[in-house]
């Protein structure tokens, strides 16, 4: 009989494959093959184990070209606290959810405050970036932040009630009732308004700059174009307005109908215009001032009508005219008088050629503005002088050349009896 060896048919069959094939032919059983697998098993913990480089993950890390679900539409879980690390690219035609298993869009991160972080690996400039959903404070709770996580600034903020903060997490107004929806904050704050297309292109820039002035500069034509100061003066052409509104430079104003002025000054009340300028009437132009009661005229200049000044003395010349026209001059004062072109021109005048005289000149030619010659002189004296610049008596009359006739009150006698009166 066949002595028993302990040995199946199948394990002495098995034994003797192993053998012939020479992978392992010093193998008397099968329990060196068990032994064997085992160190096998031992020696792939340490593969899929620590010692990666610093670069790699420290866990456990999978080399696959493809993750499907075990059933067709459901989802693919990967439950890991350490995180996923990925070398490649990941290529999906569903969502992905990062911190909930329920992802409500494309990539849907869920956390108390998630992050989700771009990081450059360029040598001269490994910044970093991240856009999170923060807690900031009571007032605006969770918001967007645009973080640069290399200098841990936040350039940009969303808070929750929709405000953008641009150099600041806190985009509220200090002062008024409104919300500021865009804020920017820094030591020049500004922002730019570009045309870059079509005719015309142009850049222009609004800033808040020395001063605190809110300047609007054009800066294709490198000009400031206009700037409010912190008084609320309005400047166009120039850059310190000491007015409400300063123009450097010719203004406009158009009217909005026939005989609407477009200028009108208004009493401190803001409801009462004294004074309005522009379009008086379909063909006319002018000034008109009113009372305190925004209704009687009491001044009308006219570029084609009737002119007037009602309520008080004019002066020219004087601040504190004493009569109903009052000119002043330091030297000769002349009022002219002129017409048709065809006509002499007069002119009255205080000592325009004699001292202390009142003086009415025709012009030298038709229709002239040269006065040289008074026709009557009136001294200060009382004489009067006509065709003669001196009377010697009360009324001196020349006749022509040298000749002048005297009237005085004996010679006026004489000839015209006892009619002479004082």
């Amino acid at each position: 009989m066949r002595k028993n060896t302990g040995k199946s048919l199948n394990e002495k069959g098995f034994l003797a494959l192993i053998q012939k094939c020479k992978i392992a032919p010093d193998l008397k059983n099968i329990k060196h093959i068990f032994i064997i697998f085992a160190l096998c098993l031992f020696l792939l913990t340490f593969v899929f184990a620590d010692g990666w480089t610093a670069s790699q993950p420290s866990h456990a890390t999978l080399y696959t070209d493809t993750i499907t679900s075990k059933d067709p539409g459901s989802t693919v879980n990967i439950a890991d606290t350490q995180g996923l690390f990925v070398t490649g690219d990941i290529t999906t035609i569903g969502r992905v959810g990062i911190g909930t298993t329920n992802p409500g869009g494309h990539l849907h991160l869920s956390a108390s405050e998630p992050l989700f972080r771009i990081q450059a690996t360029r040598a001269d400039d490994p910044r970093s970036y991240s856009i999170s959903n923060e807690y900031i404070d009571t007032t605006q709770g969770q918001s967007l932040l645009f973080r640069d996580s290399t200098s841990g600034t936040i350039p940009m903020m969303i808070s929750n009630d929709g405000n953008v903060g641009i150099g600041t997490t806190s985009p509220v107004a200090t002062n008024g009732a409104w919300t500021p929806i865009v804020q920017l904050v820094g030591s020049v704050p500004s922002f730019s308004l570009s045309r870059n297309t079509g005719a015309n292109q142009r850049m222009w820039d609004i800033a808040v700059g020395t001063g605190g002035l809110l300047q609007f500069f054009d800066d294709t034509g490198n000009a400031n174009r206009m700037v409010i100061d912190t008084n609320g003066n309005v400047g166009i052409g120039t850059m310190i307005p000491s007015n409400k509104l300063q123009v450097n430079g010719r203004a406009g104003f158009i009217a909005s109908s026939a005989g609407a002025a477009p200028i009108w000054g208004y009493a401190s009340d803001g409801t009462t215009a004294n004074v309005k300028i522009g379009s008086i009437s379909s063909d006319n132009s002018g000034i008109q001032m009113f009372l305190a009661d925004g209704t009687t005229e009491n001044v009308r200049i006219h570029t084609n009508g009737d002119s007037w000044f009602n309520g008080g003395n004019v002066g020219i010349g004087t601040a504190s005219p004493g009569t109903n026209l009052h000119i002043a001059t330091n030297g000769a004062t002349r009022l002219r008088l002129t017409t048709d072109p065809a006509f002499y021109n007069w002119q009255i005048a205080i000592q325009d050629h004699t001292s202390g005289a009142l003086e009415f000149t025709p012009s030298t030619a038709v229709g002239g503005s040269t006065f040289s010659t008074p026709a009557v002189t009136i001294l200060n004296t009382g004489n009067v002088g006509i065709g003669t610049a001196s009377p010697g008596a009360k009324l001196v009359v020349a006749s022509g050349g040298n000749t002048a006739t005297s009237y005085t009150e004996s010679s006026y006698r004489s000839n015209w009896g006892n009619q002479w009166s004082t």
